[in-house]
């Protein structure tokens, strides 16, 4: 096999999380001085601190986004709702094994989706796969809704502890029941300050303007760059 030396003829590389900048300069570190970290975007930012009285997972239904898991916990919280928002393999499993307080609601989107979650208590990022940039936080926190998440991939990074929501060990039962009962024993007060510091977090991270003006710099580094080298 042909080997191309790609690093030395790419300027820059852009990694959607630290995550996956880490990972990238753990594999190559000659890499790591060109990569930058630029987070994905929202369109929509619309703050909304209703707290409503049902999780909400949204996304993929798919094994290694944690779904058994999730299934499992809210066998064992007969007391707590949770809504599924998706399409994917997992439909038919889903069906057959959810629990009374587990409504499958199927795939939204637009307008649709927005109001379900605006509507939520919490968004759940169960995933117990690598998460390079989780669009559900990003579209979760835009709209103000804070978010419970596992420790895993680039989600320990966008979920702040106590702040805009909650971590649990990914893959643990225990660890996300546990974490699933402690969010429901925090005040209105608290829960609205989760919210405000979700979106605050959002228009920080994720707005467009900001992700021009990151990309912008990556591309204008990267002209100044070859302009230098070429003088040499």
């Amino acid at each position: 096999d042909i080997f191309i030396p790609y690093s030395k003829f790419i300027d820059s590389f852009i990694a959607v999380s630290n995550f996956v900048k880490t990972k990238i300069s753990e594999a190559h570190p000659e890499l790591e001085k060109k990569t930058t970290t630029i987070y994905n975007f929202s369109r929509t930012f619309l703050q909304h601190n209703y707290m409503g009285n049902y999780f909400l997972y949204f996304g993929r239904l798919s094994r290694e986004k944690g779904l058994p898991n999730l299934l499992k916990a809210f066998k064992k919280l007969e007391g707590l709702q949770l809504k599924i928002v998706g399409d994917g393999e997992l439909k038919k499993e889903i069906e057959e094994e959810k629990s009374v307080n587990v409504d499958l609601v199927g795939y939204k989107s637009g307008i649709e989706l927005e109001k379900i979650i605006q509507n939520a208590f919490f968004v759940i990022a169960s995933s117990e796969c690598y998460e390079t940039n989780s669009m559900v936080i990003v579209e979760s926190y835009s709209i103000g809704k804070p978010v419970i998440g596992a420790k895993i991939g680039a989600i320990p990074e966008l979920i702040i502890e106590n702040k805009t929501g909650f971590l649990f060990d990914s893959k643990n039962l225990e660890s996300l029941v546990n974490i699933l009962l402690h969010s429901t024993t925090i005040s209105k007060s608290e829960y609205e300050n989760m919210g405000n510091n979700a979106f605050k977090f959002a228009t920080e991270k994720f707005s467009p303007d900001q992700h021009y003006d990151l990309l912008q710099n990556v591309y204008e580094h990267s002209i100044l760059s070859k302009k230098t080298e070429l003088k040499l």
